[in-house]
């Protein structure tokens, strides 16, 4: 059987491994930051992308809001002119009704005398 066997190293091994080791460290730190800023600016322009839609879609909602609403309102002056012309029609027919009464009077006097 092997024994297992633990590897010493010199102190100039453990100096340029401890040294490695820091190394390693510090560009995994500096990396971390990048990575970090990174992932902020990301979360950001989503951030901004996300307010964006929601700002255009509350438009797009509310002007069609606005087109409905004229457009009822329209429909219902529509339907108020149309009831104000029909009420003219009929006042008309009514008097065109009178004067030929009227008219036939007349002629019936004017027969007459």
């Amino acid at each position: 059987m092997e024994e297992n066997k633990v590897k010493t190293f010199t102190p100039q091994e453990a100096a340029i491994i401890s040294e490695s080791i820091r190394q390693s460290a510090k560009m995994i730190d500096e990396k971390s930051k990048k990575f970090s800023w990174l992932i902020t600016g990301i979360i950001v322009v989503l951030f901004v992308a996300v307010a964006t839609m929601l700002i255009m879609v509350a438009q797009i909602v509310i002007e069609a809001w606005r087109f409905s609403s004229i457009a009822y309102k329209e429909s219902n002056q529509l339907k108020i002119q149309e009831e104000n012309i029909k009420n003219t029609v009929e006042q008309q027919k009514i008097m065109i009704g009178e004067l030929q009464s009227i008219k036939k009077d007349l002629g019936e006097i004017r027969s007459k005398k």
